[in-house]
């Protein structure tokens, strides 16, 4: 792909998020939309990746299906997720793409945090939880801390994110704390950006899902900040499908030229080295481990004392 081609890449990401409002992300339980893809092969994507895929989907010249964890997968479609929350008796190819949990905060609220902690990561978050703004040097009208998280009983990228939150606090001040919770990653960045600053001053989520949604934050709660822990889980993405043709769609998500869309999108590929970013995201940390069964057992306990 060209050099020029590229560095339109990120406007073009920018004006299909800007276009469309905010329905990428917004999914409302199990659904697959199926438009008239005259007999080819269709895209569809966990709702993290919505608005990425929907550019990959216009440069291959194929459909894009919405898609939500708990649908089924139409014939002749290939789906991009985690391999946790695919259908049953799909058969997951390789890993493809990947996105490391993150924080994602309002400008002002992260200069706070910042001059507090000296870096916005799970501690400093855990330390403000429970608190009101006026307590660690914010402004009286921005009320209590208010946390967002997608629920990690309905999807992987909640399930890891939620990972990482749990043990920030004690479960007092992280049910006083959590005011947004979403079905999916997707939705809670739609959301945070939706809702400005009065339901979410900070979210702990995918950086693919708060990159799709950077273009609508301005004019919002103002810009959104992304933040790097020193470690954290990564969400892993395969591409999976049945029926003629899918083969080939799920070999050329994965090819070398395709990369810099991916990443110019905000979501980095784990097949390639990965090119420029979106602008604002940054180098992420090291690789957290996703939580076993056992693990992941007791977090949805957790969750369930929270909420």
């Amino acid at each position: 792909m060209s050099g020029w081609r590229a560095a339109l890449v990120a406007v073009a990401v920018g004006a299909v998020i800007l276009a469309a409002g905010f329905v990428f992300g917004r999914d409302e339980g199990p659904s697959v939309s199926q438009p008239d893809d005259g007999g080819g092969v269709a895209l569809a994507c966990a709702p993290g990746l919505e608005s990425a895929c929907r550019v990959v989907a216009a440069e291959l010249g194929v459909p894009y299906r919405t898609w939500s964890v708990g649908s089924g997968v139409p014939d002749r479609t290939v789906v991009v997720a985690p391999a946790a929350d695919l259908p049953d008796g799909l058969e997951a190819g390789p890993v493809i793409l990947r996105s490391p949990i993150v924080i994602g905060a309002w400008r002002q609220r992260a200069l706070v945090l910042l001059s507090r902690c000296g870096a916005l990561d799970f501690e400093c978050v855990a330390g403000a939880l429970g608190m009101s703004w006026s307590e660690i040097g914010g402004s009286p009208e921005w009320g209590d801390v208010k946390l967002g998280l997608a629920d990690p009983a309905a999807s992987e990228e909640g399930m890891l994110a939620w990972s990482a939150a749990a043990s920030l606090a004690d479960p007092e001040n992280m049910a006083l704390s959590i005011t947004l919770v979403a079905s999916s990653d997707g939705r809670l960045a739609s959301d945070m950006v939706l809702f400005g600053d009065s339901r979410a001053d900070l979210a702990i989520t995918t950086e693919a899902a708060l990159a799709g949604q950077m273009a609508n934050a301005p004019g919002r709660g103002g810009r959104i900040e992304v933040f790097y822990p020193v470690s954290s889980p990564w969400v892993e993405y395969v591409a999976a499908g049945r029926g003629r043709g899918v083969s080939s769609l799920k070999e050329r998500l994965s090819a070398p030229e395709l990369e810099p869309l991916w990443a110019a999108a905000g979501v980095r590929s784990a097949v390639h080295q990965v090119s420029t970013l979106l602008d604002g995201l940054g180098q992420p940390g090291s690789v957290d481990p996703a939580p076993d069964s056992p693990s992941r057992g007791r977090l949805l306990t957790d969750w369930k004392e929270v909420r």
